[in-house]
């Protein structure tokens, strides 16, 4: 396991082959790692690698959840349907934890899979599983998306179970601190545009003096 894991962090071609080595060890913890591992290097063999271990139950949903994980490391829109499917009520909660995490991860690293991202997790708020709605809840802080706000309003005004309000809370300071750091650099975009276009103003300028000697 501490092998994948270390390999994950290496973005070396010669590091998903290794890691692809282990994809058959007894220990479901090393499968599942392999996983994963493979899918934060998005490898190409990353995809079948997960999709592999979803039709495989396992203590605590280890490798499922593993390969939920490495799906959504991928960055790839096209996975978003998979991890959706697996928050769906008929699946395991440990599993629907894991695809709810992942599912948020690949919205906030993905544009085109944000808002079917935050429509899912919304959902999920109100799921009959504490465990799938803490996931939801921490999800959206995730994603960052003000959309989310008037739900985790209410989840925290509720007064319902603390530890639930309390990421309810984290959750929308999060919202908050990505929208202030993405007008910062919005405003730090404008600046530079700016410098730019006084640059090339400038070097009109000394072009047109050039022309007069």
């Amino acid at each position: 396991r501490a092998v994948g894991a270390a390999l994950a962090g290496c973005r070396r071609p010669a590091a998903a082959a290794a890691i692809v080595t282990l994809a058959e060890d007894p220990s479901i913890h090393v499968r599942g790692e392999v996983a994963r591992a493979l899918g934060r290097l998005r490898s190409p063999a990353a995809k079948a690698a997960c999709e592999a271990l979803l039709g495989q139950a396992s203590w605590m949903e280890v490798l499922r959840a593993r390969a939920l994980e490495g799906l959504g490391s991928l960055r790839e829109a096209e996975v978003a349907g998979t991890l959706e499917a697996w928050t769906q009520p008929d699946r395991p909660p440990r599993a629907r934890m894991a695809a709810v995490a992942a599912l948020a991860r690949l919205g906030d690293e993905v544009e085109a899979v944000r808002a079917r991202a935050v429509e899912r997790l919304l959902v999920l708020v109100s799921d009959e599983h504490y465990r799938v709605q803490v996931a939801a809840v921490s999800g959206l802080g995730t994603l960052r998306d003000s959309r989310a706000l008037p739900v985790l309003r209410q989840l925290h005004a509720a007064g319902g179970d603390g530890r639930l309000r309390r990421w309810a809370y984290e959750a929308m300071a999060n919202i908050r601190d990505g929208r202030a750091g993405e007008s910062a650099l919005s405003g730090i975009k404008r600046e530079i545009e700016g410098l730019v276009e006084e640059n090339r103003k400038l070097r009109d300028r000394l072009n047109r003096l050039e022309d007069r000697k």
